[in-house]
């Protein structure tokens, strides 16, 4: 794939890491256990950073490195 300029991935989105916790899960039909998938923090907070993102079933569950103090967004998006 070669692209130059804005892409849009008709599977991509945003997740919201709630107060208190260190994970969040995406269901996203499509996605297998096999797809490659990319997360990212859309905020800084603290030391927060992505530890995980693992693909399953029709879902993306994205592991955090601790729990975060305030509701953190998360931008994610899928291959295959």
């Amino acid at each position: 794939m070669a692209v130059s300029g804005k892409v849009t991935f008709s599977s991509s989105g945003t997740a919201i890491v709630a107060a208190g916790q260190s994970s969040v899960t995406v269901s996203q039909s499509g996605v297998s256990p096999s797809s490659l998938v990319r997360a990212t923090l859309q905020q800084v907070q603290g030391s927060a950073a992505v530890a995980a993102a693992v693909p399953g079933t029709s879902s993306l569950a994205i592991f955090l490195t601790g729990k975060v103090k305030a509701p953190l967004q998360v931008a994610c998006f899928f291959i295959g």
